[in-house]
C-alpha cells in the first residue's frame, strides 16, 4: 500500500464515522476481525476487552454511535509499516 492509498483508506473511515454510517464504517474490518478496546468493557461488558466477528463488532459500534451522538473523529496522520497501517486521529 502507498502513502496516496494509505490516505485514501483512512479518509474513507473518518469519513464513515463521522457520517455515523456504520455499513460504510463495518465495510473496513474482515468478516473474522478481532477487535481489542479498554471501551469495550464499559460499554457492552465484555470483561475481555476483546470480541470477535463483524456482527459483533457492529453491535458493539452501533451502540457506540448511540451513546454518544455527536462523536466526530479528525485524522492527524497516517503511518505505513511493512505489513500495517496506522491511522493517528482524534476524537472531535
Amino acid at each position: 500500500m502507498n502513502e496516496q492509498q494509505a490516505t485514501r483508506l483512512a479518509q474513507t473511515w473518518i469519513d464513515a464515522w463521522n457520517r455515523h454510517d456504520l455499513d460504510a464504517i463495518l465495510q473496513h474490518y474482515a468478516p473474522d476481525v478481532e477487535f481489542t478496546s479498554p471501551f469495550l468493557s464499559a460499554l457492552s461488558g465484555e470483561a475481555s476487552g476483546t470480541i470477535r466477528g463483524r456482527e459483533a463488532l457492529s453491535a458493539y459500534f452501533r451502540e457506540g454511535l448511540q451513546a454518544y451522538p455527536d462523536l466526530r473523529f479528525e485524522l492527524i496522520r497516517t503511518l505505513i509499516g511493512v505489513d500495517s497501517l496506522l491511522l493517528y486521529y482524534r476524537s472531535a
